[in-house]
């Protein structure tokens, strides 16, 4: 069989056109197609916008500083977080395409099936490439390059891009989803915090990789392909060329990435076994027992009604303190939410005993690393700070399997949708579960508040305010978190409806409203007016969570996401 005869599509496409014109209905579908396409030519003027931006941010940034090493650390930073959205996009092609089930029914080898899902990948990168372009043409325009060294600046952009590309591989190989999930979050946080407090956050945080620029340059894979850039600009750092070998090192890898990931790409159509018979109150037989599921007859089950012990709730699984707290707050209509949201039990203890691992392996490092430099103190500080952040908000926005989508007739529909459960109590359960946590959050942040005031020098009370403060900002984004979680499941978005449109009005008012009051609050000298702005941040962000319930309550959107046409 041969797939992508171009005779065939021609055919095919005369043959459709035709039906089409004697066919009203398929007319007025055609015209709804021919509207998703303006959609789509309009995510692509949006994209373009986004690259015009970056160029901006990195002109800002080499004007500001004056060093063309701190404005490619930023664009290895840049590249950082299109290596975690690249990893997720290149999983999603290889293991979560809705075409997958499809296509291995067909007499086609999986090598084929590999490579078209990799041909999709390349293409969805395309934009990667424009950003690098549109970055490094505004530094060669600064810096006055000659026709060759615009020549060289292309060929630096194509290194930069495959050395993402070819991590992306060797991650989907090797390394968890979850972990370039959480980095990816904390990225985008930290790019909208940095945007909406450019005025008092972005100064110190441009003069932060204004001093760690050549560590970052150094030690960060993404930067190692546009680090010798620098070279082009009449710089005598001739060792920087040394950072090509690692990338020409991955270059070699990636057949081999390849090969692996190939040798594991087999779609398994998910069977499931037949269930053992469970009685409430009696010990059972664990399916990593090896025994055959234990089946009841009909006897057996009609004593077990008639006793009543089937309404004997069973045990779930309370390892440490903090899910004993958590458990013994909610009440018995939470506890059915807790069990559906987390199946396999809470795991609120083990989280947060990683994450003071972290804590107090960055206290270590950054004591230890005050003796070799200023520089490097503060590289290492804001390293481990923003790895508690991200651990942090996983921690916190942790939603187990309530808005997991599911393929259901045509549409995809949240897993929580499909059951008796509101907005409401699901909200309300996790921000018990968020409530329990703020302890440990705020203990963390205290201490990395502190640390981090030694550091710079300042009072450490001052740095324990600062950090208990950011505790509470990070608590209060919950309110956020949780209405664009429902959000994600819905229509709301996604239609041109007057209420869509008061929706997507109030969300970026108070949004904006909440990073701004969230940014004056930490930076406010006088402590009962930051205090007030940081009472102000949090009734926003509970007042636009409160905004979307209204909607949500009143059925103005759909729980569903069609497909597209």
């Amino acid at each position: 069989m041969k797939f992508h005869s171009p005779q065939f599509e021609r055919g095919l496409k005369r043959l459709v056109k035709s039906t089409i014109r004697r066919s009203p209905g398929l007319k007025h579908e055609h015209r709804r197609a021919k509207r998703y396409r303006r959609n789509l030519n309009l995510t692509w003027l949006w994209r373009l916008a986004l690259s015009c931006l970056l160029g901006f941010t990195v002109w800002t940034v080499q004007m500001q500083t004056g060093h063309l090493a701190t404005a490619l650390a930023g664009v290895g930073i840049y590249l950082l977080a299109g290596l975690c959205f690249q990893t997720q996009s290149l999983w999603a092609k290889l293991y979560g395409s809705l075409d997958l089930p499809a296509l291995t029914i067909l007499p086609v080898e999986k090598a084929n099936i590999f490579h078209w899902q990799l041909q999709k990948f390349l293409r969805g990168s395309i934009f990667l490439l424009v950003d690098l372009l549109v970055m490094l043409g505004i530094l060669a325009w600064l810096n006055d390059f000659s026709i060759w060294k615009w020549g060289a600046m292309v060929l630096f952009a194509g290194v930069a891009w495959f050395n993402v590309l070819a991590l992306a591989a060797y991650s989907v190989w090797r390394l968890p989803r979850w972990a370039f999930q959480t980095l990816a979050g904390g990225l985008v946080v930290l790019g909208l915090v940095l945007f909406f407090g450019r005025t008092s956050i972005a100064p110190l945080a441009l003069h932060l990789l204004d001093g760690c620029a050549p560590e970052l340059n150094l030690f960060m894979p993404t930067a190692w392909p546009v680090a010798p850039f620098e070279l082009l600009a009449q710089s005598q750092h001739w060792w920087l060329l040394f950072l090509w070998l690692p990338v020409f090192l991955i270059f070699g890898n990636v057949k081999l990435c390849l090969h692996r990931i190939l040798d594991g790409f087999i779609y398994r159509e998910v069977e499931v076994p037949p269930a053992m018979d469970l009685v409430p109150g009696e010990d059972t037989v664990t399916e990593s027992s090896g025994e055959p599921p234990k089946q009841r007859g009909p006897t057996e089950v009609e004593d077990i009604v008639s006793s009543g012990s089937f309404l004997v709730r069973p045990g779930y699984p309370l390892r440490r303190l903090p899910e004993q707290w958590l458990w013994q707050w909610l009440n018995g209509r939470e506890h059915s939410l807790a069990e559906f949201v987390h199946p396999s039990g809470l795991a609120i203890g083990a989280a947060w005993k990683k994450l003071f691992i972290v804590v107090a392996a960055t206290t270590l490092l950054v004591l230890l690393a005050g003796r070799v430099g200023s520089v490097t103190q503060f590289a290492t500080l804001g390293l481990g700070a923003f790895v508690v952040f991200c651990m942090a908000l996983a921690n916190i926005v942790n939603h187990g399997r309530a808005f997991t989508p599911m393929w259901c007739g045509g549409v995809t529909v949240p897993l929580y949708a499909g059951y008796g459960i509101g907005f409401k109590e699901l909200a309300g359960f996790f921000f018990k579960y968020a409530l329990v946590q703020l302890p440990f959050l705020v203990v963390a942040f205290l201490v990395l508040g502190g640390v981090s005031a030694w550091c710079l020098g300042m009072p450490i009370s001052l740095g324990v305010v600062f950090g208990i403060k950011v505790a509470f900002l990070m608590f209060a984004s919950r309110f956020i978190l949780v209405a664009f979680a429902f959000s994600s499941g819905t229509n709301d978005s996604s239609r041109f409806h007057i209420s869509s449109v008061l929706l997507m009005a109030f969300v970026v008012v108070f949004g904006i409203a909440f990073l701004g009051l969230g940014a004056a609050s930490l930076f406010v000298p006088m402590p009962a007016a930051s205090f007030m702005l940081l009472g102000a941040s949090i009734l926003d962000a509970w007042l636009l969570f409160w905004i979307y319930g209204w909607f949500y309550r009143f059925c103005r959107f759909d729980l569903m996401a069609l497909p597209r046409q």
